[in-house]
């Protein structure tokens, strides 16, 4: 009896239980200057798991390399640290932003413009790859809504 409970607690382990665990929302790739070798992409990584999930590197075909960065200021300069893995923590979320972690994307093999999509695969530490395609757009402002309502 006891190697059929072992087979079954197997099988769990490699079934895809934590298939699409991963939720990748507002993810977008800001347009770099024309020259410019590199890029940075941004996204909000959510877990509705009760096991946090870490993501230990990502694939893409469009660029040399991908790094995971975070920006830390130090001594009031902002400086860009590399990060072995992203860890989304269980039932929670890490925000990919300007200023803080996002995506390093290294050697562009192409000037890429606002409007395109790009595709990257997330590789998480269980093993498992997530593909998700970015959509390139302009960096700077977010546009806010500057319609005023007064209300008397």
């Amino acid at each position: 009896m006891r190697n059929m409970i072992l087979a079954a607690s197997l099988l769990a382990l490699s079934s895809p239980l934590l298939a699409g665990s991963l939720n990748v929302e507002n993810q977008w790739v800001r347009e770099a200057p024309p020259g410019m070798q590199m890029m940075a992409g941004y996204a909000t990584l959510k877990n509705a798991n009760n096991q946090e999930i870490t993501v230990i590197g990502v694939d893409s075909d469009a660029f040399g390399s991908v790094e995971l960065h975070t920006t830390k200021i130090v001594d009031g300069v902002a400086k860009m640290l590399e990060q072995e893995a992203l860890i989304v923590p269980a039932n929670g979320e890490l925000k990919l932003a300007p200023g803080g972690f996002h995506l390093m994307l290294m050697q562009p093999k192409e000037q890429y413009t606002a409007g395109q999509s790009l595709e990257m695969t997330l590789k998480l530490d269980n093993g498992e790859t997530q593909a998700i395609t970015f959509e390139v757009k302009k960096g700077g402002k977010m546009k806010m809504d500057h319609s005023h309502h007064h209300h008397h």
